[in-house]
């Protein structure tokens, strides 16, 4: 499942270097990790919080704008929160 929620998250960032919506420059490699307090989740990644610095944008705003480029196809996700 982590490799799962590595590829759409990956995807979604890509989705948004096509779009314009980072600078295309080389991408840090996605983590997901489960988190050690239950109630942040079943998974978490640390993509927004390294792209901050690389795009000079707060991580919040890239968190958004990766979740505003997720395909779920396959519906692996149920709900997600920033």
């Amino acid at each position: 499942m982590k490799q799962k929620i590595k590829a759409l998250i990956t995807e979604a960032v890509n989705r948004a270097v096509a779009a314009g919506v980072f600078s295309a420059q080389e991408l840090p490699e996605v983590e997901i990790e489960i988190p050690k307090n239950e109630s942040h989740g079943d998974f978490s990644a640390n993509i927004a919080m390294i792209l901050a610095s690389a795009q000079k944008r707060a991580p919040r705003k890239i968190a958004g704008q990766i979740l505003a480029h997720i395909e779920d196809r396959e519906h692996l996700v149920e709900k997600t929160e920033i």
